[in-house]
């Protein structure tokens, strides 16, 4: 790859070393690029390698579908997204 280009992977939820959370898994992903989209609000339950660990570093960021999936959430409960991003 190239500095400016993009990957998109493809599922990785039935890699073995998803469904295990396994950190070598994870490296092997992190290793591929500076940046980690995470549109993935639909896993947030699971202890997959790249919801607990890959989107748990610094580089990390929502997509915009999470995003509105949050938003919606959060609507629902009567919080404001920008209260619960803070929040933690």
């Amino acid at each position: 790859m190239k500095p400016g280009d993009i990957l998109c992977l493809e599922n990785t939820r039935f890699h073995p070393g998803e469904e295990r959370n396994d950190p070598a898994f994870v490296a092997q992903l992190a290793a591929l690029g500076d940046i980690f989209v995470n549109d993935a609000f639909s896993v947030a339950h699971r202890e997959a390698a790249t919801y607990r660990q890959l989107a748990e570093k610094p580089e990390n960021v929502f997509g915009k579908q999470e995003l509105l999936d949050l938003a919606a959430v959060c609507e629902e409960v009567g919080n404001s997204i920008e209260d619960r991003l803070t929040a933690g």
